[in-house]
């Protein structure tokens, strides 16, 4: 589902003029026949209108479980995230309610239609007409909190980061220790790089097909491995639990992370378990021996053999 297409949700306010003028409009559209007396064309012009409000209404209301997630389809990693932002039951509450005004219009609707037929004058008519209009206003104005409510959703929705459903290997490990630069080396992405801790604000991703397969990189935020994550922490320890397939965990024997808390987050990184493949970066300026060690100790991979390494894990998923 692409968030970004859910259409705006109108306040009450908004959905009643829409349906108000469209009503208005349809009534005037309706012309005078010859045999038509001023009770029966005003019947056939307040007939119009309100099914013109009904039919503007529903429109706008009954298409939203179609435009907003499925919660028992939603893939775990939009899920849990969305159950960071708002509680869950409330979002089914909220878009039910919403979803159904539409039936309880129409049902105001077929009642004042009677009302019309049985009328006995063109201000009768007038006047069950008003009263639908009231009633109506009524029942859009208790559902405003929701759709207020619903399109905070919307708009939280549209910050989510856009994952697609495919082999997919997320790039882990300590703030500044060269994620960002290796998502670039494997798949060319575009992503913001610098020489301080805290550069990736958000997902950063790339692409890039192997053994005739798409794959998805996914640069995560560096962690602390501390326990109250801020918001993209939060999304990142979602995509090594939910999304990822592999994990790239990052060492860097040059950054001012101790040894032992980078070997404490990776540990960390097994509960998901998920296939981790040991990587250090900036082996261009380690010394010779420190690799080794590292190759040797922790079956460790230089940028070279990374590659090979993710190419067999794709070969044996097709």
């Amino acid at each position: 589902m692409a968030f970004e297409d859910i259409p705006h949700l109108p306040t009450a306010k908004q959905l009643l003029q829409s349906a108000l003028t469209r009503g208005r409009k349809k009534a005037a559209s309706i012309s005078k026949r010859k045999m038509d007396t001023p009770l029966t064309l005003t019947r056939k012009k307040e007939r119009e209108r309100i099914i013109a409000i009904h039919q503007d209404i529903a429109e706008r209301l009954k298409s939203l479980p179609k435009h907003f997630p499925d919660l028992d389809t939603l893939n775990e990693f939009y899920r849990e995230l969305l159950a960071n932002d708002f509680s869950l039951d409330e979002y089914r509450q909220r878009l039910a309610r919403a979803q159904n005004t539409p039936r309880a219009i129409a049902a105001i609707r077929d009642s004042v239609r009677g009302k019309i037929e049985a009328a006995q004058s063109p201000e009768d008519v007038k006047d069950a007409t008003k009263r639908f209009i009231g009633r109506v206003s009524g029942a859009v104005e208790r559902i405003d909190s929701d759709l207020k409510w619903l399109e905070d959703v919307r708009r939280k929705l549209r910050t989510y980061p856009k994952l697609k459903e495919l082999f997919t290997v997320c790039i882990a490990g300590f703030p500044n220790v060269g994620k960002t630069t290796l998502l670039k080396a494997l798949t060319g992405a575009s992503a913001e790089i610098n020489e301080y801790a805290f550069t990736t604000k958000s997902l950063n991703l790339g692409y890039k097909q192997i053994n005739a397969r798409k794959v998805q990189f996914i640069d995560t935020p560096g962690t602390l491995n501390r326990e109250h994550m801020n918001e993209i922490e939060k999304q990142a320890h979602l995509a090594l639990k939910y999304v990822a397939d592999v994990i790239v965990y990052v060492y860097d024997h040059t950054e001012s992370y101790p040894l032992a808390d980078q070997h404490a987050l990776r540990e960390a990184l097994e509960e998901h378990g998920k296939p981790i493949i040991h990587y250090l970066s900036k082996e261009d300026i380690i010394p010779e021996d420190v690799f080794a060690d590292f190759k040797k100790e922790m079956n460790g991979l230089s940028r070279e053999d990374l590659v090979s390494a993710i190419n067999e894990f794709v070969r044996q998923r097709n």
